[in-house]
């Protein structure tokens, strides 16, 4: 997979052949956000390609681990924190906030299942200038698995009477 960035006529300005990194955002400096090895990694590479920083979810999972957040990816694990996704921005104090999944199986009865159903959430994850994990936002933390599934069809049932649900 290579990235590209081309000018407002469409004419090629930069190219980088990489099968390692699939640029996701630009930062100042000619210097990107990447993902790596199948979304399981991040990378901060200068305009030649070159890691400046990078970090794995496996090494993100540690981090996890210390603050009390668990994570096994095999079968009949409780909770998966299985990577990275979607987007990652850079702030100004050099921090990187990057989107991950994370995946429970939750027992018989959730969500009006007969039988365990896996639930897939987002996590937020501030990295710091070292791409240490400093801070995580977990969407499990703010949904109730119980609640009934939401399907186009009820979302738009639901918004049509009052007083409405809440859509997480």
């Amino acid at each position: 997979m290579a990235s590209l960035a081309t000018d407002t006529e469409g004419n090629l300005v930069w190219y980088l052949p990489s099968a390692n990194y699939q640029i996701v955002r630009m930062l100042p400096g000619g210097r990107f956000l990447a993902f790596g090895n199948q979304m399981r990694s991040i990378a901060e590479i200068d305009f030649l390609g070159n890691t400046i920083r990078s970090t794995s979810i496996n090494r993100i999972t540690e981090q996890l681990e210390a603050m009390g957040i668990s994570s096994i990816c095999k079968a009949n694990g409780q909770q998966c924190v299985s990577g990275f996704h979607h987007d990652m921005i850079g702030l100004p104090n050099g921090h990187i906030v990057a989107i991950g999944t994370i995946e429970r199986v939750i027992p018989k009865g959730a969500q009006d299942s007969e039988d365990p159903i896996n639930i897939a959430g987002t996590m937020l994850f501030d990295l710091d200038e070292e791409m240490q994990l400093k801070w995580v936002w977990n969407s499990f933390d703010h949904i109730d698995v119980n609640e009934s599934p939401r399907t186009t069809a009820n979302a738009a049932e639901q918004m049509g009477t009052w007083p409405a649900r809440r859509f997480i």
